[in-house]
């Protein structure tokens, strides 16, 4: 694995948010981490596009409750995906990802709250829970359609 000089010099340029995120739907992305976020947005624009036939507060609510999983997620993992040869190194880089996800989900959380109304509570909600479940159903399936496979 090579190192990135950069990686802790602050003189590096900024990254470019769309290339970022183009890089989430990239074949090099084949992180877990990637794999369960893109399962994410594509199960928050489906839930959204099927709530916009019922109600567009429900709509946007699960919308809402979609980003503020997502986001910091994707926040988190690009943070992890630094390269780094200290065990030290790599710690400090869980920590404040952990600490900026945090961080990320408490401010979306009460700008929300503060900014939006109406709200559906039942929607927002139950997008953030169903969406936390991502993360035990997308390793599950990939682990029984390798074991398929071999």
């Amino acid at each position: 694995m090579p190192i990135d000089p950069r990686a802790n010099d602050s003189s590096a340029p900024p990254t470019n948010v769309a290339k970022d995120i183009g890089r989430l739907f990239s074949s090099r992305s084949n992180a877990p981490a990637y794999r369960i976020i893109r399962a994410q947005l594509i199960a928050t624009v489906l839930a959204t596009a099927s709530c916009l036939f019922f109600d567009a507060v429900a709509a946007y609510s699960t919308l809402l409750g979609g980003l503020v999983c997502i986001v910091p997620a994707g926040f988190m993992a690009k943070r992890l995906d630094r390269p780094t040869s200290k065990a030290r190194t790599a710690l400090g880089h869980l920590v404040m990802a952990e600490l900026g996800k945090l961080a990320l989900t408490t401010a979306l959380l009460i700008a929300i709250f503060v900014l939006v109304r109406p709200l559906n509570i039942v929607f927002f909600f139950g997008a953030i829970v169903g969406l936390h479940t991502f993360y035990i159903w997308v390793p599950l399936y990939e682990s029984r359609v390798t074991d398929r496979t071999t």
